[in-house]
């Protein structure tokens, strides 16, 4: 498993990421292309990372660097490449390159889907944080999601607050500082 930082001036690569994060997530659980793009090219904090099997991209992982965690924003394999193991490397290799701890959102676990989701983060090392947690939206005027923190945190090393999670995702990832 290899992986690539991109931005968009790969624009061959970059489209691939696009298209799977258009058909991996719905639209009330991703920004607008545009503003996408937007921070790939201008953020140095956000990293739109590519991973590969020899030449063969198989998916990619965006990753914020709030300093006292990262955060995976956008995860996704591609539908023919599942089920290959390609996650589970992806997320080794991830907590391999810094030992920081890492957190991401995972969708309530009400169905077999969002079951088998949180399954394999837990399988991957990371543990649900047991506070209640609301997503803001993307859009203006789009709806709030109730989700949950999962966090991966290195041996000896604590999780990050989950306040300081929290105001963090709102405020960097949502625009938005007086989210609950």
């Amino acid at each position: 498993m290899e992986t690539k930082t991109i931005n968009t001036s790969d624009s061959e690569l970059f489209e691939i990421v696009e298209h799977l994060l258009t058909d991996a997530f719905p639209e009330e659980e991703r920004r607008p292309l545009e503003a996408f793009r937007r921070i790939a090219d201008t953020d140095s904090r956000f990293d739109v990372m590519a991973l590969y099997d020899g030449e063969t991209p198989v998916g990619f992982i965006t990753v914020w660097d709030f300093g006292q965690f990262r955060y995976v924003e956008h995860f996704a394999i591609m539908p023919e490449m599942r089920c290959r193991n390609y996650g589970a490397r992806a997320l080794e290799a991830l907590r391999r390159s810094d030992r920081r701890p890492i957190v991401l959102e995972v969708e309530l676990p009400v169905d077999d889907l969002t079951r088998r989701r949180v399954a394999f983060y837990t399988r991957a090392g990371f543990s649900m944080l047991p506070d209640d947690y609301i997503q803001t939206p993307y859009r203006p005027g789009g709806a709030s999601l109730p989700m949950k923190i999962m966090a991966w945190t290195p041996e000896q090393t604590s999780a990050p607050d989950f306040g300081l999670i929290r105001s963090t995702l709102h405020r960097e990832v949502y625009g938005v500082t007086d989210a609950q």
